[in-house]
């Protein structure tokens, strides 16, 4: 099937709270932008909600980072903290496992943000668009956001 019948996906906030471009985060691999585009958001509650309709496509191991692959073949990884992979899965919940299917909303883990910044980590919910060097987005630094706030568009 020829690719100009999919259309361009929308991705929303995983979570509420203050949003950030990704060249705000705290940590050159992420601002640097040299795994992909993408944004963070600084969380103000502890439910992390996927940000795009897909299929889980990693866990890590230490329960911080989350990969979903959409319908058009966007990948993104939703990575809780910075450092916090140190933390050995103390402060998630994980909802999902490899495999399942998510729509976009749903709710895929719980994090205790203030655990992990009582251990001296950073809190941002940072994601990632692995395969799309550039997107669009709607929203400006330091803008409140809940997990309905449309954040941009990804091309096809």
């Amino acid at each position: 099937m020829l690719n100009f019948f999919k259309r361009n996906e929308t991705i929303y906030s995983p979570c509420s709270g203050l949003f950030k471009t990704i060249d705000e985060v705290n940590d050159e691999l992420f601002a640097s932008k040299k795994m992909g585009d993408g944004f963070a958001v600084v969380p103000s509650d502890t439910e992390i909600y996927s940000p795009i309709t897909g299929v889980i496509t990693m866990l890590a191991p230490s329960k911080h980072a989350i990969g979903i692959e959409s319908k058009n073949g966007t990948e993104i990884m939703i990575h809780m903290g910075i450092d916090t992979v140190e933390l050995n899965g103390t402060p998630f919940n994980i909802k999902i496992k490899k495999g399942d299917k998510v729509k976009r909303g749903q709710l895929i883990a719980n994090f205790d943000y203030k655990q992990a910044k009582d251990a001296g980590k950073e809190t941002d919910v940072i994601v990632i668009i692995l395969n799309i060097k550039n997107i669009d987005l709607d929203q400006t630094s330091m803008s409140q956001v809940n997990s309905q706030t449309e954040i941009g568009s990804l091309p096809k």
